[in-house]
């Protein structure tokens, strides 16, 4: 008996280690001990962040050039998709914000300002689901088309083809896209939480999936990304953040 016990023990030991190491370094220490390292994977590698890419092989033949556009042997479009409605997200932005201003080296009354800051964006209530999208391309040239393509759409228009997909297969537009002025590659889309009275994304709900169009940019054709998330992987302190 006492050998089963202790055998049950130990399994049970394991299965939440290995649950805590699943769950990644979130689960294992607060948000203000994260390091500048641990706050960039959470925003692209993460169940609340993810990076999407699209390329193609351009051959330049022996002795031509490339026509001055800096092309390279692998042209590549990155996208970072971000839930920044998701409390781990904005503490990875907090925590950044933080280390960005050398707070650890930082006087009290710098700290005190600098959490006063921080959490009132933690406290902040969000009644949308923010989609964040963050976009660059290894050619520079590409990445200004890019940046033109996105800043070209007027104030109140979302792209087509852009939405939430629940697990259900139900697709939601957004009600907003905020599309960052000047030299900042970022757009964000809003959708709402609530639709005719119910949780779009429901507790049921093993995923769901954000999709957007990825328009053509010199030799990358125009293709339809497709970005998932696993509600499983999303739960935060007992609870489905998103």
């Amino acid at each position: 008996m006492r050998t089963k016990t202790a055998c049950a023990l130990l399994i049970g030991i394991f299965l939440a280690a290995s649950n805590a190491s699943a769950q990644g370094f979130w689960a294992k220490k607060p948000w203000q001990k994260w390091s500048a390292d641990e706050c960039k994977k959470m925003l692209s590698d993460s169940p609340w962040g993810q990076t999407w890419s699209t390329a193609t092989i351009v051959n330049t033949p022996i002795g031509e050039s490339s026509g001055g556009t800096g092309r390279t042997e692998d042209p590549t479009i990155y996208y970072i998709v971000e839930l920044r409605s998701a409390l781990p997200m904005r503490q990875a932005l907090g925590r950044s914000a933080e280390i960005g201003n050398n707070y650890d080296k930082a006087d009290p009354q710098r700290k005190k300002a600098m959490d006063d800051s921080v959490n009132a964006f933690l406290a902040r209530p969000f009644d949308d689901i923010v989609v964040h999208l963050d976009y660059n391309s290894n050619v520079e040239l590409y990445e200004r088309d890019l940046m033109h393509h996105w800043q070209s759409f007027a104030p109140g228009v979302v792209p087509e083809q852009t939405y939430l997909i629940n697990s259900r297969g139900e697709k939601l537009v957004p009600a907003q896209m905020v599309v960052s002025p000047g030299g900042e590659n970022s757009i964000e889309f809003k959708f709402p939480r609530v639709v005719n009275g119910h949780p779009f994304i429901q507790p049921g709900d093993k995923s769901f999936s954000f999709q957007f169009i990825s328009p053509a940019i010199g030799p990358l054709q125009t293709q339809t990304a497709f970005v998932e998330f696993s509600t499983k992987k999303m739960m935060f302190d007992g609870q489905l953040s998103y």
